[in-house]
C-alpha cells in the first residue's frame, strides 16, 4: 500500500466530557442486572488489554472504533450500558491476527470466526470471546455467544477509507485516521483514530445533541442484551468440546 501506519503517542490525554460519571441504567434492569453488566465490563477490559497485547507484539494497525470510542471520548472508558468492545484492524494485518491470536490469547478466551466456528455467522468478520459467559437469549446458539470484541477490517484506497462491515467508516479521508492517536479506556491506553470527532460525526450525526447527550434513562441498556458471567451454557459444552478440553 505503500503507507506507514502509526501511532502519534502523546503524554497529555484529553480529558472526557462526562469524566467519571455515574448515570443510572433503564429501571427495566435490575440491580443484580447491573452488577453483572459491570463485571462483564472489567472481564472486556481484560480482553481488549489481551487483543492490544498482540496487536503492538505484531506490529498490527487497530483503533477503537463505534460504542467503544464514544465511551472513550464522554467517559474515559465505558458508556455505562453498553456490552462489548468494537475494534477496527488494517484489513492488510488481519491475516496477521488470524494467523497468532489462539496461541497467544490467554486460555480464558477464543479468537471465533468462520474458519475456527463453522456455525458462526455474523455480520461481524471475527470475534475474541470469553469461554465463561453469555448474552442471554443466545445460551442455546445458534454460535457461541460469550462476552465479546468485535473484530471489523479497514483499508485504505487512495486516500479513502473504506471498511468490509461498517458503512460508517466508508467516505472518510486518509487524514482522519491517520497518524492514530490515544484516549484512555477504563485504565487502558489504546489507539483512536486521528480525527475521532469527524468518525462520530459520520457515525451518529453532526448535530452536537446527537452524540455527546446522554439518552434518556429508558434507553440506557446494552442492545446485546444482559450478561451472564461465570456460567457455561449446556450447549457451548456439546458444541465446543474442543475449547472446554484444552
Amino acid at each position: 500500500m505503500g503507507q506507514t501506519y502509526e501511532a502519534l503517542y502523546t503524554t497529555a490525554l484529553p480529558t472526557p466530557l462526562y469524566p467519571a460519571c455515574e448515570l443510572e441504567l433503564s429501571p427495566a434492569w435490575s440491580a443484580e442486572d447491573r452488577r453483572q453488566l459491570r463485571l462483564g465490563q472489567q472481564k472486556m477490559t481484560r480482553m481488549l488489554q489481551a487483543v492490544d497485547r498482540i496487536c503492538r507484539a505484531h506490529q498490527i494497525t487497530y483503533f477503537l472504533t463505534a460504542g467503544s470510542l464514544l465511551g472513550a471520548v464522554l467517559y474515559g472508558g465505558w458508556i455505562p450500558w453498553d456490552g462489548d468492545i468494537d475494534l477496527e484492524l488494517l484489513q492488510d494485518d488481519y491475516p496477521t491476527f488470524q494467523l497468532v491470536a489462539q496461541s497467544e490469547l490467554p486460555p480464558d478466551l477464543w479468537f471465533q470466526e468462520p474458519a475456527t466456528d463453522p456455525a458462526y455467522r455474523g455480520v461481524i468478520l471475527g470475534k475474541v470471546r470469553d469461554l465463561y459467559s453469555y448474552y442471554s437469549g443466545w445460551e442455546n446458539g445458534p454460535w457461541h455467544s460469550g462476552l465479546q470484541v468485535d473484530l471489523s477490517t479497514f483499508s485504505v484506497e487512495q486516500g479513502i477509507v473504506h471498511s468490509a462491515d461498517s458503512m460508517q467508516m466508508t467516505g472518510l479521508i486518509y487524514e482522519d485516521i491517520f497518524p492514530l492517536r490515544e484516549l484512555a479506556f477504563d485504565g487502558l491506553i489504546v489507539p483512536v483514530p486521528n480525527r475521532y470527532e469527524a468518525y462520530l460525526d459520520k457515525k451518529y450525526g453532526h448535530s452536537v445533541q446527537d452524540w455527546r447527550q446522554i439518552p434518556p434513562v429508558e434507553k440506557r441498556f446494552p442492545h446485546e442484551g444482559r450478561i451472564v458471567n461465570d456460567v457455561v451454557p449446556e450447549f457451548y459444552l456439546k458444541t465446543y468440546p474442543y475449547l472446554y478440553q484444552r
